[in-house]
């Protein structure tokens, strides 16, 4: 199929197309606790002078852009951001087991001092507790 006319009809971008923000894949990524965003296997950290109230847990874009570089953005606003390093993985590098730690006998209950005078076989059921006469209470004043 041909073209009715054979005239360019492209027009040159304004200041106002950002091509690279166009050609785009967007992501949602949700703001951790501590101002960062985890996105394919990377941690990046939010700068401080772009955090702002209800920022953290709120949902930001995370651009994927054809060059390679990336873009977040919060409810329109640009976002600064820096790659945090990653921690060592657990086979990288051998890792010193912590030694274990001396363990404490298990505490007999009737040796404690609060539990001291404490016997649940000594005291009578329930039914036969509840069963026995009232005894006077001493009156709060003396």
């Amino acid at each position: 199929m041909r073209a009715q006319s054979g005239d360019d009809a492209h027009k040159p971008l304004a200041k106002q197309h950002d091509l690279a923000s166009i050609l785009r894949i967007v992501h949602r990524r949700k703001v951790s606790n501590d101002y960062t965003v985890r996105f394919q296997g990377a941690v990046y950290r939010i700068d401080r002078r772009d955090i702002r109230t209800g920022l953290r847990g709120d949902w930001i874009r995370v651009e994927q852009r054809r060059d390679g570089t990336l873009a977040f953005q919060h409810q329109g606003r640009w976002l600064k951001v820096e790659s945090c390093p990653q921690p060592a993985k657990a086979g990288d590098a051998p890792v010193e087991p912590k030694p274990a730690k001396p363990c404490k006998p298990a505490m007999n209950n009737r040796r404690t001092p609060w539990m001291r005078n404490w016997d649940l076989h000594a005291s009578p059921p329930v039914w036969r507790a509840a069963a026995l006469p009232e005894r006077p209470r001493p009156d709060a004043d003396g």
